[in-house]
């Protein structure tokens, strides 16, 4: 389920004894039917003073006129999936279907992030994993899709993070935990406000906590003033309250209170002094299914869609990658849409109790389009329809809201005129538009629309030209959908906007531009007058700035500008010391970024990347100062990597972050072939301190237990701990890899407070480990199936798991430390050491590795 519900708004009514909290609700449900029915008749004298309606603000009347948008949901995917997203695809679904907007799930409650963060990874997890090539900002590619396409943006984002804790609203009852949380999440709503370009719509699913809202309003009013907010600040748009995609009848905008965030029929009253929109959203497979394509019929669809754009609402689909399979459908669903209503016959607009429609010619219809003028609130209460049929006026329907747009199908009917008759109203009735169509029939406007005014250009950079428009005077009877933008005699590009950004072009170069205007029936306008660029020229050579890392095989180079595609993607021109071979390299979709595929990297080793001969785009191409250099101290995603082989002193060095760790209790260090740190199992541990969590995750450790004195066998003998970042006997954010009571490895993990083990993986209880013999132990969590491995020397033995669950995010405790031979103290206050025996070549990885991966772990440092 996509929602969740505010628990905290109902606290005060679950407070309230059963029968009170009746009398309440049924007090406050007739109030609302007194008031929201209370109007005036036609005829009557309309409210002197118009200010007592809430009124929308254009932003939200903006919003309104979107009518239809496309959410896309993702989960987290297995690597090579995340390769394959089509974000292009996805866009194309949208405008395929007609839907005007594009809502992200940008993040939901598994704190998984779509898009390239520089906040800290104790919130969300970056999607820089194995295969990325290179790391991919998701919703930065789904925007300039959407753009291209003239498709608004919107983005969805769950402040609750459930894997790591913290609830909904962004609630977390430990205080340094909240503030560390408020911070990042914080600073996420400001690059996603940022860096994406304008925004319709940002859903704040779940709520959000009280003392974030304040800070979080400033941002959205400084960055994003037009934006319509959910479920956060001031709450401009409201969900229907359900997910089936429709609203019941009546619905009203104005409420009592601007806090409610739900729809909520008891909620609504036309007088009330806050004016809020309904979204109604469901998934396009049906059911519960979030993360499907639309496969839904197309005569399921169009119900919905009646139920939700033609009743006044704002409707939302969600269409899931992978795209192409839903194209199909999209285009089935959009073309029904544009069959029903999008060629209307005749349209008018009017003020008054009556506002009639002349078709000048006897027609068949089967629909009436009726659009309430909103900019001066909901007016109008009850209405019906009548036809001109056969010299007389005969009802076709009936009904009480107007609002931004009802459609009313209805059996197909031959007349010659077609009036909406106000009842009852609350002021004068403004009709904003009044339409018929038949389905199949395409009624065209009966000329092109006017073109667009005022073209200019503005040169950002010398490769760059941004142009600007204005709308025309003169609006067809369909309104304007689009521009498109022609470069020469070549379309370049469709806006939504009375702008568009043309990037990538040469120097010294004149580009002559035109655009034209798009109906609502689909006509084109004739092009403006040409508005010439010239860019000029380039006299500075390209700089190599930097190199950074995706996976072991992958490295992407950046330039300071656009390079040369030839000299780019030759091998040759790149060199990498010490010795890794490139394979390829492939010039990236910016054109100043080169992605080179190299031999396997090996892990915590600094590489000087050399490059030569790589040239602009100039006219008189210049290359890179020749043996320009840049280097990189390779990962491999490996967070964290304890040798403990040091063999004398107090102190382990940790080699990925460079610092020496201080080992408490008694420090005994082993002698035989393999060196290692020997724990006592009383006094001796290691606190690795804090580390980011991650979805995927991979754990590696050589092991040699010690069970001298101890039993070996039956439950509950002893439980040793030898990576964990848990307390004693507390299930809190259990992470935890150990050997069991029957001496055997197992790994547990509990992601939220106060809940079972809802993961884990242990070996057969036959499948015990020797002791005083060196065994590798590894533990894998792939994020994509939500599967754990456990392996012994390299294989997977016989083993159980449970409760496997792809939601859980980044599962460690970001207050709790990593530990060696050890569980922190249940009341925090001391390391409770448990684990007896000896240990080696720690591994922390930030992804799952593979069988291959492990089993070359264990062969670079085979035990005796």
């Amino acid at each position: 389920m996509i929602k969740n519900f505010n628990r905290i708004n109902y606290r005060l009514i679950m407070a309230v004894p059963i029968f009170a909290t009746s009398v309440i609700l049924g007090a406050l449900f007739v109030l609302s039917l007194t008031l929201g029915t209370a109007g005036l008749s036609a005829g009557e004298p309309t409210l002197s003073d118009s200010s007592k309606l809430a009124t929308p603000t254009p932003a939200q009347l903006a919003w309104a006129d979107l009518e239809f948008g496309m959410m896309v949901h993702m989960s987290p995917p297995n690597d090579n999936a995340r390769i394959d997203i089509d974000t292009d695809g996805l866009a194309e679904c949208a405008s395929l279907m007609g839907a005007r907007y594009l809502l992200v799930v940008a993040k939901h409650n598994n704190g998984y992030l779509w898009w390239v963060s520089k906040t800290k990874a104790r919130i969300g997890v970056q999607h820089n994993k194995q295969n990325q090539q290179p790391m991919r900002d998701i919703l930065g590619e789904l925007a300039a899709a959407a753009r291209k396409r003239g498709l608004g943006l919107g983005i969805y984002n769950v402040p609750a993070d459930w894997g790591d804790g913290i609830g909904d609203g962004g609630l977390c009852s430990d205080p340094v935990k909240q503030e560390a949380f408020r911070k990042d999440y914080i600073e996420q709503v400001r690059e996603l406000c940022t860096n994406y370009g304008p925004l319709v719509e940002y859903w704040f699913d779940g709520g959000i906590k009280a003392d974030f809202l304040d800070r979080v309003n400033v941002i959205l009013k400084e960055l994003q003033p037009n934006v319509n907010s959910f479920n956060g600040a001031y709450n401009p748009i409201r969900w229907v309250g359900n997910e089936d995609g429709t609203i019941p009848l009546p619905h009203w905008y104005a409420k009592a209170n601007g806090e409610y965030w739900r729809y909520n029929g008891w909620q609504q009253n036309p007088r009330g002094s806050h004016f809020s929109f309904v979204e109604c959203d469901t998934p396009g497979a049906g059911g519960n299914n979030w993360l499907g394509g639309l496969t839904r019929s197309v005569d399921d669809l169009m119900d919905i869609y009646y139920k939700s754009v033609g009743r006044g609402a704002q409707l939302v689909v969600n269409v899931s990658p992978p795209a192409k399979p839903s194209m199909e459908r999209c285009a089935a669903f959009g073309q029904a849409i544009k069959d029903a209503v999008g060629y209307p016959l005749a349209t008018t607009k009017g003020v008054g109790d009556s506002v009639e429609l002349d078709l000048g010619q006897t027609s068949e219809i089967d629909h009436v389009i009726v659009q309430e003028d909103l900019s001066l609130g909901q007016r109008i209460l009850k209405h019906r329809i009548e036809g001109f049929v056969a010299g007389t006026w005969k009802e076709l329907a009936a009904s009480e809201n107007l609002g931004t747009k009802r459609i009313y199908k209805i059996a197909p009917i031959i007349v010659s005129k077609v009036r909406v008759v106000v009842t009852e109203r609350l002021a004068t009735p403004q009709i904003r538009s009044l339409s018929v169509t038949r389905t199949g029939i395409k009624a065209m406007d009966k000329a092109p629309p006017a073109s667009p005014g005022q073209l200019a250009g503005t040169m950002v950079d010398g490769h760059t030209i941004r142009l600007t428009w204005t709308r025309p005077n003169e609006v067809p009877a369909s309104g304007i959908t689009r521009y498109t933008v022609y470069r020469g005699e070549t379309r370049i590009g469709q806006s939504a906007a009375t702008e568009y950004t043309d990037r990538g072009l040469d120097e010294q170069t004149a580009y002559s531009y035109t655009v034209t205007t798009i109906s609502g029936c689909g006509l084109e306008s004739t092009r403006t007058a040409p508005c010439t660029m010239t860019t000029p020229q380039d006299t500075v050579p390209p700089v190599l700035l930097s190199m950074k890392q995706t996976d072991a095989t992958h490295l992407v180079v950046q330039f300071s500008e656009p390079v040369d595609e030839v000299s780019a993607t030759k091998i040759g021109n790149y060199r990498l010391d010490p010795v890794a071979r490139v394979i390829a390299a492939t010039r990236g979709a910016d054109l100043a970024s080169v992605v080179l595929t190299t031999s396997p990297l090996k892990e915590l080793t600094t590489y000087t990347l050399t490059v030569d001969a790589v040239r602009d785009l100039a006219k008189a191409p210049m290359s890179v100062v020749a043996g320009s250099k840049t280097t990189l101290r390779c990962a491999n995603d490996l967070l964290l990597y304890c040798p403990l082989t040091e063999g004398t002193g107090d102190q382990a060095q940790e080699l990925v972050n460079d610092k020496k760790i201080k080992i408490t209790g008694t420090v005994t260090w082993g002698q035989d072939t393999m060196k290692a740190l020997v724990f006592d199992g009383k006094t001796t541990a290691v606190d690795l301190g804090l580390a980011p969590g991650y979805d995927s995750f991979t754990i590696a450790v050589w092991i040699k237990p010690d069970r001298s004195g101890q039993q070996t066998s039956g439950p509950g003998s002893y439980r040793e701990a030898i990576f964990s970042r848990d307390r004693q006997g507390i299930r809190d954010y259990q992470f935890n890899l150990g050997l069991n009571t029957y001496a055997s490895p197992c790994f547990n993990m509990t992601p939220e407070p106060g809940r079972q083990m809802v993961e884990s993986v242990s070996l057969l209880k036959a499948a015990t480990l020797p002791a005083a013999t060196w065994t590798h132990l590894a533990v894998t969590r792939d994020a994509g199936t939500g599967v754990f491995t456990l392996y012994v020397n390299g294989e997977r033995p016989p083993q159980h798991a449970q409760a496997k669950n792809p939601d859980i995010a980044h599962p460690y405790n970001p207050v709790a430390n990593l530990l060696l031979g050890a569980q922190m103290h249940k009341d925090l206050t001391d390391l409770v050491p448990s684990f007896m025996g000896s240990l080696r070549d720690v591994r922390l990885y930030a992804r799952a590795l593979t069988e291959t991966e492990i089993t070359e772990l264990v062969r670079s440092a085979l035990a005796p």
